[in-house]
């Protein structure tokens, strides 16, 4: 979720369980992985020994002279998936501009080559093959491809190409050495509902998703576990038709049961619809979301007036963080009328602000290799982004070489988001063997 495989963008049966399913994979690798102590602390470490903050000013004035870095992105543009996972065919090539605009890594101009790998597990190892073989890219970065990057990750591995950041919700980021994680994975998310309802003083808890989504009810079992050691009780959880679903038992049972706190296994469209039906019983609970769920569009239109929000992956579009300006300019300057609101997009960004903070550590010469991104990401330590990343990232040579235990806390309430910390488990529970 996702999340590995829960909640947050997978793509199996359509666009809508893109957001469900896919965030349980990495649970399932994942398993314990911090001590066996249950809860969270209050926020992340406040380390951050490479935080680089804005524009990076010092590069600017630096003449694009030398041979282009070349680096890969694979997504979703088309396809079931494409509703959240489109984002790298724009952010990508923007933040690109803007890195070359601030005097590119050490006079290297920075290149992507994008490849929409149409949503289809049959075009995902052939797509990195051509990045690698053809276009000899250095680095896969910001890729947001969950249903496909099965296909090719062991490939990768064999042709020592790292992969940085972008979308993180399956076991891969937990278990392949070469995969650079930047963000929150599916794990945390799903893990963390019981925790923001209780930051929120919510007790009762129930959740929704659509009919036969396994990984969904899963999430909601990790709520039933984690739930009573704070106090609160999952009252209910209910499913829904994909197609055309109506929600009017959905919210009477909810009502009646004095849920307070409902945990959404659902599109953003479909959380729209279903707090439309059940506003209109009178019944108004605080909707948790996590991942992609929470985007721009929440609060406005038809949902406006909901209060909703919980764990957000990447760092929020509105952050006031320094880097977050930088990433709002780029966006209007680069990617004009492209709709970013969105962890989807922020990760993209995440993912490149790490590539090249690791590049320009490495110090690289005229020629750069896959050898030299590898160099310069074990030279990560509490690296923070000047806090576009929730948590301080060291990158080691272990399996993974990093594993993200905070997230970005984030709500909306009358018609407008704010951010309200980032909360750290200290603790997960895998979806898969409940430890």
């Amino acid at each position: 979720m996702s999340n590995s495989g829960w909640m947050r963008r997978v793509a199996f049966a359509a666009t809508a369980m893109s957001i469900v399913m896919v965030s349980l994979a990495a649970c399932s690798s994942s398993s314990s992985k911090a001590p066996a102590a249950s809860g969270q602390s209050t926020s992340a470490p406040t380390t951050a020994s490479q935080s680089t903050g804005s524009t990076g000013a010092s590069q600017a004035s630096l003449p694009l002279t030398k041979a282009p870095i070349i680096v890969g992105a694979l997504d979703e543009a088309t396809g079931l998936g494409a509703a959240n996972l489109h984002f790298p065919q724009f952010v990508a090539p923007a933040v690109v501009k803007w890195i070359n605009a601030h005097g590119g890594i050490d006079g290297h101009p920075l290149q992507v080559d994008v490849i929409d790998t149409a949503s289809m597990p049959s075009n995902g190892l052939a797509d990195a093959k051509k990045l690698v073989e053809q276009d000899h890219v250095v680095a896969l970065v910001g890729n947001e491809d969950a249903q496909v990057e099965s296909t090719y990750a062991s490939y990768l591995t064999a042709q020592h190409i790292p992969v940085i950041g972008g979308e993180e919700d399956t076991g891969i980021w937990v278990s392949t050495p070469n995969f650079f994680s930047t963000s929150a994975a599916g794990d945390v998310g799903v893990n963390s509902f019981a925790y923001v309802a209780q930051k929120l003083g919510y007790t009762k808890l129930g959740g929704v998703t659509y009919a036969g989504c396994g990984p969904c009810t899963a999430g909601f079992k990790i709520t039933t576990q984690i739930a009573p050691s704070l106090g609160e009780q999952f009252v209910t959880s209910q499913e829904v038709p994909f197609a055309a679903p109506s929600y009017t038992a959905t919210c009477e049972a909810f009502k009646q049961g004095g849920v307070q706190f409902v945990q959404v296994a659902l599109t953003t469209t479909n959380l729209e619809q279903l707090y439309q039906q059940c506003k209109v019983l009178g019944y108004t609970p605080f909707w948790g979301t996590q991942g992609s769920v929470a985007d721009g569009t929440i609060g406005t239109g038809s949902s406006a007036g909901i209060n909703a929000g919980g764990e957000m992956q990447a760092f929020p579009w509105f952050s006031t963080a320094p880097g977050a300006a930088d990433f709002r300019a780029a966006m209007a300057q680069y990617a004009p009328g492209q709709f970013y609101e969105s962890p989807g997009a922020t990760a993209v960004w995440t993912a490149f602000m790490v590539l090249r903070q690791a590049l320009l550590n490495a110090n690289v010469g005229d020629t750069v290799t896959s050898d030299d991104v590898f160099r310069g990401l074990y030279t990560i330590k509490g690296l923070t982004l000047g806090g576009l990343l929730p948590e301080p990232v060291t990158f080691t040579q272990a399996t993974p070489p990093f594993q993200m235990h905070c997230y970005f806390l984030v709500s909306q309430k009358a018609g407008q988001w704010s951010q309200d910390g980032t909360p750290c488990l200290t603790n997960i529970i895998s979806p898969f063997t409940g430890s």
